[in-house]
């Protein structure tokens, strides 16, 4: 059996959502970084949450807010600190992934069209974030290569040693999705979101927030985020 990286169970994980939201920048995370070494916190990874990338889906620094992530990821491991990158299924239309992947057909798609005969088109949807975006289809073999290569290839380039996969709930899809396969049960999207994309990196310090039938594979399963009260609606009461 492989199990995850046990020092992201014994220390804490760090994300820049907690403090910047989406205005997270090198030099941001960097001095975060170096404030958690000076108050002598317990960490194990430093996680870079929303708007890293150029656009949703492109899994690629913004050179903009990131000149040198190579050289960032190569200081956050002298202070002792695993990197992690925000991911999730999801492509937004103004993205260089989103006309790569439409013309290999690797979206969900959906009926846009009630005449004959029907009308497919990708399936656009509303999520927790904008603009609006559509889903990897993870039932077509060629979509989730496509995908984790190019999760192996920021590795490669930058030396990030896991994601925070995100998303991959059944209720972010179109309506009457339309998947290469067709998904037998709507949580099917989200086993084959965790074993075959996320499981591609399993014994690390990855995590995923979603989970059906997927108890076989080696990764973190973290809760979704809760608010900082003390009901039980969204706040501690509602982890007791």
């Amino acid at each position: 059996k492989v199990t995850p990286n046990l020092r992201v169970l014994q220390d804490p994980i760090w994300t820049t959502w907690a403090k910047y939201k989406q205005r997270v920048t090198q030099a941001k995370v960097l001095r975060y970084a170096k404030e958690i070494l000076d108050s002598g916190l317990d960490y194990s990874v430093m996680e870079i949450d929303d708007r890293w990338q150029i656009r949703y889906g492109d899994l690629d620094f913004d050179p903009s807010k990131f000149p040198d992530p190579k050289g960032m990821v190569d200081e956050l491991h002298e202070m002792g600190f695993k990197v992690t990158l925000w991911v999730m299924p999801f492509i937004e239309k103004r993205s260089a992934a989103y006309k790569e992947g439409l013309e290999k057909g690797y979206f969900v798609k959906r009926v846009t069209s009630s005449s004959h005969p029907y009308e497919e088109k990708p399936g656009f949807f509303k999520w927790w974030n904008l603009p609006s975006v559509v889903a990897l289809d993870v039932t077509n073999p060629d979509a989730v290569g496509w995908y984790v290569a190019r999760l192996r290839r920021l590795q490669d380039l930058y030396g990030i040693d896991g994601f925070k996969f995100d998303g991959g709930e059944p209720c972010f899809l179109p309506k009457n999705p339309i998947t290469h396969r067709p998904l037998s049960y709507p949580s099917q999207y989200t086993h084959l979101w965790v074993k075959e994309v996320a499981g591609k990196f399993q014994g690390g310090v990855c995590e995923v927030r979603t989970g059906h039938k997927t108890q076989d594979v080696g990764i973190m399963t973290r809760i979704g985020d809760r608010f900082s009260t003390w009901d039980f609606k969204n706040g501690l009461q509602s982890i007791i």
